[in-house]
């Protein structure tokens, strides 16, 4: 199994002990911290199964952005969102200027996975941002994923 695929199987493992995340009536507050909570724990099954320095990654030079994981040799960034790629303004234009950043400065991109909580994939197959992922696609080479994780119904 790829280092990718691995990150990807506990996001989807951890959402399922991180149920409360989820719910789409908690506050911000709530959220933020409950977010906190799944990152860390993510990190931390990320460091034990997969490896270490695949977190919080600063590829960028010294711009201060820094991608939730790259996976250098299968030329792949993760971005975590659990809530932001479902609203009518998410981070999907700023994490792909970070991997082009990241490239410019001889990081080897090929792959953005945008990786967020229920009804991301909707909201990003809608026309803008479809739009822009079609153009980055074509003019950078950079596929561009949207993998949507939620707990299963208990």
């Amino acid at each position: 199994m790829s280092k990718t695929s691995e990150i990807l199987r506990l996001a989807r493992e951890i959402a399922q002990t991180h149920r409360d995340i989820f719910n789409l009536n908690r506050n911000g507050i709530n959220r933020q911290r409950l977010t906190k909570k799944f990152m860390d724990d993510l990190n931390k099954a990320v460091r034990a199964r997969v490896g270490p320095d695949l977190s919080d990654r600063a590829i960028s030079g010294d711009s201060g952005f820094s991608v939730d994981f790259y996976v250098q040799e299968e030329a792949t960034v993760i971005e975590v969102e659990l809530f932001g790629l479902s609203k009518s303004h998410t981070n999907l234009e700023r994490d792909i200027f970070k991997v082009l950043l990241a490239r410019d400065k001889g990081n080897a991109v090929t792959r953005l996975i945008l990786l967020g909580g229920p009804k991301c994939r909707q909201r990003q197959s809608e026309p803008a941002p479809k739009h822009i992922v079609n153009w980055v696609e074509r003019h950078h080479q950079l596929k561009v994923d949207v993998v949507e994780i939620e707990p299963a119904a208990s």
